[in-house]
């Protein structure tokens, strides 16, 4: 196991140091429970609605569907219904190199659930890319 895995953050907020950090790691938790309770109030009005989303088969890759084997809301947020639903909300993180801001992040997406997506900024990054 890498040093830097063993010493990471694994919980928010009492992994985090200093007080300030602590408030910061604590509003990005929030912050991301309350996207994705929206995302799941969202999707769920769409479905009463009878706007879900009916395509026919998935693009996924066989290794792709064994790793999404959970029943998870957020697994559809490649649908283009985010500006809709008001969704287009962000959380910057920012700081010096090597602060952990990366660290933070995915601690924190592990704590709320959720899967941590990076995005190179060199590479394609849009819609099409994405999928």
């Amino acid at each position: 196991r890498l040093w830097c895995d063993k010493y990471s953050i694994q919980h928010i907020p009492q992994d985090v140091c200093g007080d300030e950090n602590k408030a910061t790691a604590e509003k990005l938790v929030s912050f991301i429970n309350e996207w994705r309770d929206h995302r799941n109030q969202a999707l769920q009005r769409r479905v009463k609605e009878g706007k879900a989303s009916s395509k026919k088969g998935s693009r996924r890759s066989q290794r792709e569907r064994e790793y999404y084997t959970w029943d998870d809301p957020d697994d559809d947020f490649f649908t283009d219904t985010d500006e809709e639903d008001g969704l287009c909300s962000v959380f910057v993180v920012t700081g010096p190199t090597g602060s952990g801001k990366t660290s933070l992040v995915h601690a924190a997406a592990k704590q709320c659930e959720c899967i941590a997506l990076e995005i190179n900024t060199t590479e394609k990054r849009g819609g099409q890319a994405l999928k």
